[in-house]
């Protein structure tokens, strides 16, 4: 839209634009969508190895983590051509937001598993981050291995608050289209086009997830302070001590 503002605002308006001509656009928006769908399933399984993996080093990280990036790459680039698989592009549409008219079915399909590859996410997330602190009880008085269980249960937390945002935001993303394309002939043109711009824009709220992880990232380290300061300052005595130890062994 800024090219058009700035580039072709002297040119004739153009009402309908080519399927084949709008692929680079489109297949950027879909790219852009499925990877965050994607990027939100490889941290729930990098979580998965972290938290079930007998001896997970820092090295044992970087090498699934560029190997998950990867492939979250490869997967989010393919997605739009798969989509457009045996399409012959040699029809027009509204604008360049808008699916090639002869993938339409794809597209519902695809969006049907991206509600529930993201339904997945988020319940994988929750079951994770609950075995940590099941766990976490377990082994009470091994510091160490309660640290890093501790560890994954706070970065788990974060993923599982991002993939619920993303399942809230991709739930009425796919449902919206899926219900303004099944009634759109019901629908006055004007009505119709003023609902599905709004559900167009929805797939950028993605914009909002650094600002959930950092908000996250930040409350994480507080409350850590914070407990670490309750420690250091409170003073007991030896028998307040043992009563304490008493109270969280009988528990």
């Amino acid at each position: 839209m800024l090219y058009k503002g700035f580039y072709l605002i002297d040119q004739p308006c153009q009402l309908l634009v080519t399927d084949e001509h709008c692929v680079p656009y489109t297949e950027l928006l879909y790219m852009g969508i499925s990877g965050m769908i994607y990027s939100q399933t490889g941290a729930i399984i990098e979580r998965a190895i972290a938290t079930f993996h007998p001896n997970y080093t820092s090295a044992m990280s970087r090498i699934i983590g560029i190997s998950i990036t990867s492939i979250v790459f490869v997967l989010s680039s393919t997605t739009y051509r798969i989509i457009l698989w045996d399409d012959p592009l040699d029809g027009v549409i509204l604008n360049c937001f808008t699916i090639a008219h002869d993938s339409y079915y794809r597209q519902m399909v695809f969006l049907v598993i991206a509600v529930l590859l993201t339904l997945f996410n988020l319940i994988a997330s929750m079951a994770v981050m609950y075995y940590n602190k099941r766990l976490e009880y377990r082994i009470r008085y091994k510091v160490h291995e309660r640290f890093k269980k501790r560890e994954a249960i706070d970065s788990t937390h974060t993923i599982c608050i991002v993939s619920m945002s993303q399942f809230m935001t991709m739930l009425i993303y796919s449902l919206g289209l899926l219900l303004l394309k099944s009634y759109q002939q019901s629908l006055e043109l004007s009505v119709y086009l003023g609902l599905i711009v709004w559900i167009y824009v929805i797939p950028y709220s993605a914009l909002l997830f650094p600002l959930i992880l950092i908000y996250q990232i930040r409350a994480t380290k507080v409350s850590r302070v914070k407990k670490i300061r309750d420690i250091t300052t409170t003073k007991q005595t030896q028998m307040e001590h043992m009563k304490q130890i008493s109270s969280i062994w009988n528990k």
